[in-house]
C-alpha cells in the first residue's frame, strides 16, 4: 500500500517507480515494460517549498490506473511482440486533493493551474536528451523548466466543471477540490513519435536496436512527480 505525505503546501510529490526491462532484442522480438506504483520502499516523497499559502495540494498519490507499459502493440514488421499478453499502456492516474482559499477561488478558476515536473536523471536523459520518450503535457524535466513553460498538466477550467461532490466550501468560502487526472506518456522523436511495432524503414533497423537496448540500459527505477499550483496562468 503506498503512502503519502499530507502536508499541507503547494507542491507534493507523486512518487513512481518505474522500471525498464528489455529481452530479445533483434529483428522478431523486443519488449520494454515501465511500471508505476509500487511498495513504500521504492517510492520516496518529498514536498516543495511553499511560496502561495493561497493554494493548498494534499494528499497526493498514484491513482488506480497505476501501469505504464513501453511494451509493443500487436503486429509489426521489423520489430514484433515477443509476449502473446504483451500491450502498451501510455496512461496512468494520479489523485489529489486542493484546496484554494476564499480570495483566490474566483481568480483560480478562471486563470489558474496546475504545472508539474519530474526527477530522476536517466528518465530526464530519456526524454530531453535521447528523446526516446516524453512525458505528458504539462509535466516538465526540471522545476525551471515547469516555471517558464506554458501548458498546464491540469487546468484551472476543469476545476470550474467538477461536479458538487468532488468540491466542498467551508464556513470560510474556502474551496476543496477533490482530483483524479490521466497523464498520457507517448514515443519520443528517436522513434517518429511511434511504437517501435509500427516502424517500417528496413534501413533503420539497426538504429533501432541500438536505442532500445539504451532505453533498456537506462537506470529509470525510481522517479518523482511533483505537482504545483499556479494561480495565474
Amino acid at each position: 500500500m503506498n503512502k503519502f505525505n499530507k502536508g499541507k503546501t503547494l507542491g507534493v510529490a507523486i512518487a513512481a517507480l518505474s522500471s525498464l526491462s528489455l529481452a530479445g532484442v533483434g529483428f522478431a522480438a523486443w519488449v520494454i515494460t515501465l511500471t508505476v506504483g509500487g511498495t513504500t520502499d521504492n517510492i520516496s516523497v518529498k514536498v516543495a517549498d511553499v511560496k502561495d499559502e493561497r493554494m493548498t495540494i494534499a494528499h497526493a498519490k498514484v491513482g488506480t490506473d497505476n501501469a505504464v507499459n513501453f511494451d509493443a502493440t500487436s503486429g509489426g514488421t521489423l520489430l514484433q511482440v515477443s509476449d502473446e499478453g504483451s500491450k502498451e499502456d501510455l496512461t496512468f492516474g494520479i489523485e489529489f486533493t486542493l484546496e484554494v482559499k476564499k480570495d483566490a477561488v474566483s481568480t483560480f478558476s478562471t486563470s489558474g493551474g496546475i504545472k508539474a515536473y519530474v526527477t530522476g536523471s536517466d528518465l530526464v536523459t530519456a526524454v530531453d536528451t535521447n528523446k526516446y520518450i516524453t512525458l505528458p503535457t504539462g509535466v516538465y524535466t526540471s522545476d525551471k523548466a515547469m516555471e517558464s513553460g506554458t501548458d498546464y498538466a491540469i487546468l484551472g477550467s476543469e476545476f470550474k466543471g467538477l461536479s458538487s461532490d468532488k468540491q466542498s466550501t467551508d464556513k470560510d468560502g474556502n474551496v476543496t477540490y477533490t482530483m483524479a487526472k490521466t497523464l498520457t506518456m507517448g514515443w519520443g522523436t528517436a522513434f517518429s513519435s511511434k511504437n517501435p511495432a509500427e516502424l517500417t524503414d528496413e534501413g533503420q533497423l539497426d538504429d533501432y536496436i541500438t536505442k532500445l537496448n539504451a532505453l533498456k540500459a537506462l537506470d529509470t527505477k525510481t522517479f518523482t512527480l511533483t505537482l504545483k499550483p499556479f494561480l495565474t496562468a
